[in-house]
């Protein structure tokens, strides 16, 4: 509830105002009287109304004297005087006291209820605004984080036209000139693990999360200044002011080494950073972030968890064939796969755009090593022996003097290898692995069965196993058994000789409400629909 303090040297007046006036509707609570100004001061000190309706002409200290003494302290808080006529040209005259209202005596209590309320309505206003206006000072506040990536951002990767931000703006998003003066951008390329772990979109997410978050805490315990920005795709981008060049470039390298070293070990995911170079006016910085780019490009054909700079870039930059390196993943993907036409279709591709390029020769021999390397780590299970003259292929390849002869040694081994995964999937076949993994299935269906443990009978990897069945079967091993078992747990239920947790158990469930999903997302009904007829499966 809201303060008046009313001030007159008639005692009437006062008085008449606590009866008549609607204070209710004003929502005041306390109204205060003084006799004079120097009364009212003492009053306005000790209990800060919210309002403050005063005659002009009073002993001591009379109500303009008053009001300024106020102003003083407070700026807002509405006055409004009651005048005689004779003191009203005097009253007028103190403009710079910024008095609400001016009322001329004798006003009825009307007239004063009504520049009460008035006064109410624009005190409450103000109020509104004021409480909108710390509100959105509040939620501005929260924002400055986000509002300073996206223009640290925009600074990196679009640059600035035109004049510089001022002090005003820098400090809105509470930044100091340095950060215009000298900069490095990085960018830092994720690689997503291919089995198993960040297996969801969510998961990788948070994987993504937590290389911020390392990278926030190495900054400040390497002391390096840097601004962690946002990923595209899977690259994450940060600028490191610092009109030091050569500190600038160790701090990023430092940077970069410790995040690899952080990141392998603690996520144990493979990345690799590209550095661009220090660029020394803000306007400039997207050449920065644009190297920092190529360097990833760059690198990212030595493999992972690299670094790879700017000045690196520009020295080979003329010998870097301008070909996709999603070819050289699907071709991997087509050997994995046993796709051979595909395959060998790919390779074709890629030696075009290889041999259109021009390359050097030193760069074609590291390029089909690294393949080469690539291809026996991931496709090759421990199952497989290598090709034998590989150790002689890849000396031929540095002996070789010739681009082409070295494209077409790498062929020859590529068909050598496929020729190889197919024999030795032709043998597992022979040994009826398959066979003996359906026998038993058929004999065990009621136990509990690892697919691991099968494995390690048949004397093979898991995995490997797992696409030989699949490439048989047509489907995984589980969803194999799966329905194996509903098929028996059918027959069970047709013949009405069984409760649904007897079935479950003989067809290799333990618990009959999992059995009873089970067969429900199987079948389309429950088992007890099932036995009773009215299934439809």
């Amino acid at each position: 509830m809201r303060k008046i303090l009313i001030v007159d040297d008639e005692f009437h007046v006062t008085e008449g105002l606590k009866a008549m006036i609607q204070w209710e509707r004003l929502s005041v609570g306390k109204v205060f009287t003084a006799s004079d100004g120097w009364e009212a001061w003492e009053l306005y000190q000790k209990e800060r109304p919210d309002l403050v309706l005063t005659d002009v002409y009073m002993p001591r200290m009379n109500g303009l004297q008053l009001a300024s003494k106020i102003r003083e302290i407070d700026t807002d808080v509405p006055i409004l005087i009651l005048s005689g006529f004779d003191e009203f040209e005097y009253a007028r005259g103190a403009l710079h006291l910024q008095v609400a209202k001016y009322m001329l005596k004798p006003a009825v209590f009307t007239e004063i209820q009504e520049a009460l309320e008035e006064t109410v309505a624009e005190l409450d206003a103000a109020s509104e605004r004021s409480a909108y206006m710390d509100q959105f000072v509040e939620q501005m506040k929260r924002n400055v984080p986000i509002l300073r990536e996206q223009f640290l951002f925009d600074l990196v990767t679009r640059g600035r036209s035109g004049t510089e931000p001022d002090a005003g703006v820098l400090a809105f998003y509470e930044l100091d000139r340095a950060v215009l003066t000298g900069a490095i951008a990085l960018s830092i390329a994720l690689y997503r693990p291919i089995h198993g772990r960040a297996a969801t979109e969510k998961d990788w997410q948070l994987f993504k999360y937590s290389t911020v978050n390392i990278m926030e805490e190495l900054s400040g315990q390497l002391n390096i200044r840097a601004y962690t920005l946002r990923y595209v795709e899977d690259r994450l981008i940060l600028l490191l002011p610092n009109a030091d060049s050569s500190q600038a470039l160790s701090d990023a390298r430092r940077l970069g080494e410790e995040l690899i070293r952080q990141v392998t070990s603690k996520l144990a995911i493979d990345l690799n950073v590209g550095i661009g170079r220090w660029i020394g006016h803000a306007s400039d910085y997207p050449l920065s972030y644009e190297d920092s780019l190529e360097s990833l490009k760059w690198i990212e054909y030595e493999g992972s968890n690299k670094i790879g700079t700017a000045e690196q870039f520009k020295r080979v930059q003329n010998y870097v064939p301008d070909y996709s390196l999603e070819r050289v993943k699907l071709l991997v993907d087509y050997i994995r796969n046993h796709e051979s036409q595909e395959a060998m279709q790919m390779w074709s591709l890629i030696e075009a755009d290889v041999l259109q390029s021009e390359p050097p020769l030193f760069y074609v021999q590291n390029l089909c090593v690294s393949l080469i390397s690539r291809m026996m780590l991931e496709l090759l299970p421990e199952e497989h022996p290598l090709p034998a003259n590989l150790h002689v292929t890849v000396q031929d390849i540095y002996h070789t003097r010739a681009v082409e002869t070295i494209l077409s040694a790498v062929r020859e081994l590529l068909r050598e290898l496929l020729l190889a995964m197919q024999h030795q999937y032709n043998a597992y076949r022979q040994d009826g692995y398959i066979h003996k993994i359906s026998e038993y299935v058929e004999k065990h269906y009621q136990e509990n069965i690892s697919f691991a443990d099968l494995a390690k009978q048949l004397h093979v990897t898991r995995n490997y196993l797992s696409f030989l069945f699949k490439k048989e079967k047509g489907v995984s091993f589980m969803t194999y058994l799966t329905a194996y078992r509903i098929q028996k747990a059918k027959e069970l239920l047709r013949t009405r000789q069984h409760l649904v947790y007897e079935v479950a158990e003989k067809v290799g469930y333990s618990d009959p409400a999992y059995f009873s999903r089970v067969f429900k997302s199987a079948t389309g009904t429950t088992p007890a629909e099932y036995a009773m007829g009215l299934g439809t499966v």
